[in-house]
């Protein structure tokens, strides 16, 4: 029956009811009166029972006649065994049988309205000699009915308000049920529109007003022609605002948050079934939301060199660990581009997972499992589905363990904190545990991220030794693992965090033939690389393939050098690991340290010219590197620039330069007189002896003008000499950069920093003296200078001997210095010193540094890996929200 035929069939359901009513007063039912009592009735109100023979044939057509005559005054009975007959026509009367006692009916003595209000009639009947008496209730003959009275009204207004209540409540019935039609269409409307929004964009929310149309119209069909009226809107549901309530949703706050829900109201004015009923409007509403954000999985990591290397082998380097050969045969094609779950490893591991867990729940169950690294790389095969693995991870295993030297290595799965902790997972922040368990990894990246986890804090020997600087090898180790972010906006991935020692000794014994003595104790940790990449936004926009995209950025930190001691009380295993015991910033609790001394040799006197000792313990800050850029699933993109590494050891070396110099100009300064005129004399006898590899071979002790042309050539070298190392220092000095200087003043005093901005006036005068003793050498006829004179009276004259004493005389002051300012021959000393003592800390970044990067890490850096595994934009279902 179709909701166009049940006005017919209620209304003949009503037309009905009248007619039997009217008829059920019209034609009362037969019904049997009660018995008559026991006792016999007075003998006035007994009827007269006679028995009579059986007539025959002629008699018994007058007993039918006269039973024709009775009509309706017969009723029913039922055939006994002692009178056995058939049914009449006359209402289901038994006629007697044959042979047997006719029947007699008189009219009941009485009268019309007595107590027995009924005709009662006594039946005699003779048969086989015995006499009986039956007392019966018998309708009212038919004549006797038009005798009565009565009114059909009261009974008819029933009926009619009866049919009035059925024919209201079959309308508002009939709303209910259009109602009910018109809200499953909008419900089925709003889910339809909601799974079209994603991107979440205004684009998108037009497509989802199109498909709640379409919907609307192929579920009313004809119907959504009568006037119906569709408006679909586009919203944020946000249902942990509770000031939104009922609804639960609002504009979206800004440009970074999406739509992602669809509210649809319907109105349809509805007829009534009966024209004097008033038809009205229905109006529904629904509204649908995908209540899982936009979610993602990544990683970053430190760019690596081309090696040409597997896949795998290219990630352990980005964890400190250099294993190749048949340890890594069979994983780059075996997981090469397979993807797992989360849900999937922790069902591999055993791992259950409540169905209701939250976020905050997954983090912390994550982060109280701690399993075995074996267990766990056999847990991301088997959720591969590549058990065929399962024998190389034996292999894998061991090699790892035989290169840090640990066995029992153990990975922990997560972090209950927003910031680094070492867990194979970042800290998950996505909009649902349920989102979040099943997202896409890339199975390989798991598996060397959990060798990441498992190996931290283990140093191994890095495989580069300077002999003439080091006095062990340098130790490498990841200090804090990588970790794969999972989440929407704001989730963070981090970088390996690499920590390299290298204890650096060099006691030079002598220098400058024995007069300079350089100590060297450094104990360098540096901070590698230590980086993070968040997600700034996600599926906001796509690219011309379609493909939705993700914006990562990216900051790393690089090359913080760290120079100091361990902290106090470390003893035992701790201070033998140290300084990967610690997580920390290489700075974190360092103590101070002698790192280098310059002493004089006077007279087999030593001299302490300069000690650094810096307090607080020296620290050149990280480089700080950021970088932006979109990704779509599935790719990966180094972003940055490389680092020129020389560039930073650069401002360590003049750093600590510098701050020698400063602190020998202040020791100089304290020279006394003898030990100054000592100075003066060791170092002329150095210049002068290294003029002879700096000018044409000749003999400066020969007779004549040979001996005098040789004489004055290396003194006139001497003499330029000393300026170019004065003028030598100037530059340097003055050619500190900002971050050099920054440096400089954690290393020296006010008072040193004044020294050095003196130079410049000191080796100034000191060049415009050694102009004039240039000068006059050429022009005097006099013999006045002891290295090389030609008179006219004399001739060629001088010595060799003469030349280290005129030397000398250059170096010394023509008035003694004051202001606490150095003498010349500091001065001339310490830009003497400034090319090999630069020669002995470049080789931290020449032979250190940069071989133990660039070779043995094979890192870039300055540039950052970033690998998007997975993007989500429509979350994990839709569902009704009002």
């Amino acid at each position: 029956m179709t909701t166009h035929d049940l006005p017919r069939f209620l209304l003949c359901v009503a037309l009905a009811g009248l007619a039997a009513g009217a008829a059920a007063q019209t034609h009362p039912p037969l019904t049997a009166a009660p018995a008559a009592p026991a006792s016999p009735a007075p003998a006035a109100e007994r009827p007269v029972v006679r028995q009579v023979a059986a007539p025959a044939a002629p008699a018994a057509a007058a007993a039918a006649a006269d039973e024709d005559a009775v009509g309706a005054a017969c009723w029913p009975r039922r055939p006994t065994a002692g009178a056995p007959g058939r049914a009449c026509r006359c209402r289901g009367r038994w006629p007697a049988p044959r042979g047997s006692a006719t029947w007699r009916v008189s009219a009941s003595p009485f009268p019309s309205g007595s107590a027995s209000a009924s005709r009662t009639t006594s039946v005699a009947r003779a048969a086989a000699g015995a006499e009986a008496s039956v007392s019966m209730n018998v309708p009212r003959p038919l004549r006797a009915r038009r005798r009565q009275r009565g009114s059909i009204l009261i009974p008819a207004a029933l009926a009619i308000l009866i049919g009035v209540a059925l024919l209201g409540a079959a309308q508002l019935g009939y709303f209910f049920y259009m109602k009910r039609e018109l809200q499953k269409t909008a419900d089925l409307a709003a889910l339809t529109g909601v799974q079209v929004l994603s991107p979440g964009d205004e684009a998108a929310c037009a497509a989802a007003g199109q498909a709640v149309r379409a919907s609307v119209r192929a579920n009313l069909g004809s119907r959504a022609d009568d006037g119906l009226s569709i408006e679909p809107t586009c919203w944020r549901w946000a249902r942990d605002e509770a000031e939104l309530a009922p609804r639960y949703v609002r504009e979206p706050a800004d440009p970074s948050e999406r739509y992602n829900a669809v509210a649809v109201v319907l109105g349809m004015p509805v007829r009534a079934l009966f024209p004097f009923l008033g038809g009205r409007t229905l109006e529904v509403e629904a509204i649908a939301a995908r209540p899982a954000d936009p979610i993602a999985a990544f990683s970053v990591g430190t760019g690596l060199l081309a090696t040409g290397s597997g896949e795998l082998t290219r990630l352990l380097k980005q964890v400190g660990l250099d294993i190749g050969g048949t340890a890594v045969l069979g994983y780059d094609i075996g997981l090469a581009g397979v993807k797992i779950t989360p849900a999937g490893l922790l069902d591999a591991l055993g791992i259950a997972v409540p169905t209701d867990i939250s976020v905050a729940g997954l983090n912390q169950l994550l982060s109280a499992n701690v399993s075995a690294l074996d267990g766990v790389l056999d847990a991301v095969v088997r959720a591969a589905s590549r058990d065929s693995l399962l024998d190389a991870n034996v292999g894998l295993v061991q090699a790892i363990e035989t290169a840090v030297g640990v066995k029992d290595l153990a990975v922990r799965l997560g972090s209950e904190t927003a910031e680094r902790a070492g867990g194979l997972f970042a800290n998950i922040q996505a909009p649902d545990a349920a989102s979040a368990l099943n997202v896409e990894l890339d199975a390989l990246e798991v598996l060397a991220t959990a060798i990441g986890v498992g190996t931290s804090g283990h140093a191994i020997a890095c495989g580069v030794a300077v002999p003439l600087l080091m006095s062990g090898p340098a130790r490498c180790s990841v200090v804090e693992p990588p970790s794969i972010a999972i989440g929407g906006v704001g989730a963070t991935a981090y970088t390996s965090q690499i920590r390299v020692h290298a204890p650096l000794r060099l006691d030079t014994g002598s220098l400058l033939g024995g007069l300079v003595r350089l100590d060297l104790d450094i104990p360098l940790t540096v901070d590698v690389v230590n980086g993070h990449g968040t997600i700034e936004a996600l599926c906001h926009a796509r690219d011309a393939a379609g493909r939705d995209l993700a914006v990562v950025s990216t900051r790393s930190s690089l090359l913080k050098i760290c120079l100091g001691g361990p902290p106090a009380g470390l003893t035992g295993p701790e201070l033998a690991n140290w300084p990967f015991s610690t997580t920390a910033s290489c700075d974190e609790n360092l103590t101070r340290k002698r790192l280098l001394g310059l002493e004089l040799n006077l007279l087999g006197k030593r001299v302490n010219l300069a000690s650094l000792n810096p307090d607080p313990p020296l620290v050149v800050p990280a480089l700080q590197t950021t970088s932006e850029d979109d990704y779509y699933a599935g790719q990966r993109r180094s972003l940055g620039n490389e680092l020129a590494l020389g560039d930073t050891v650069k401002d360590l070396v003049d750093a600590l330069l510098a701050a020698l110099i400063g602190n020998s100009l202040q020791g100089g300064a304290g020279l006394g007189g003898g030990d100054q005129g000592e100075l003066r004399k060791d170092l002329a006898g150095k210049i002068w002896a290294d003029t002879a590899a700096e000018v044409a071979a000749c003999t400066p002790g020969a007779s004549g003008k040979a001996g005098y042309d040789c004489r004055r050539a290396r003194w006139s070298r001497g003499i330029e000499n000393i300026e170019n190392y004065s003028n030598g220092l100037t530059g340097f000095l003055g050619g500190l950069s900002a971050n050099t200087l920054g440096l400089l003043g954690n290393l020296v005093t006010l008072d040193v920093v004044g020294l050095l901005g003196n130079v410049v006036g000191l080796v100034g005068n000191l060049v415009d003296l050694l102009g004039d003793i240039l000068g006059g050498i050429l022009g005097v006829l006099f013999p006045t200078n002891q290295c090389a004179t030609w008179s006219l009276l004399g001739g060629y004259q001088g010595s060799e001997a003469g030349c280290v004493n005129e030397l000398g005389k250059a170096l010394a002051n023509s008035t003694p210095p004051s202001g606490g300012n150095p003498p010349n021959a500091i001065v001339v000393l310490l830009g003497y010193l400034l090319k090999p003592l630069a020669d002995i800390l470049n080789m931290i970044g020449a032979d250190l540094l940069r071989p133990l990067i660039e070779n043995v890490l094979g890192l870039r850096l300055g540039v950052t890996d970033v690998h998007m595994m997975s993007i989500d934009c429509d979350g994990k279902g839709v569902q009704l929200v009002y």
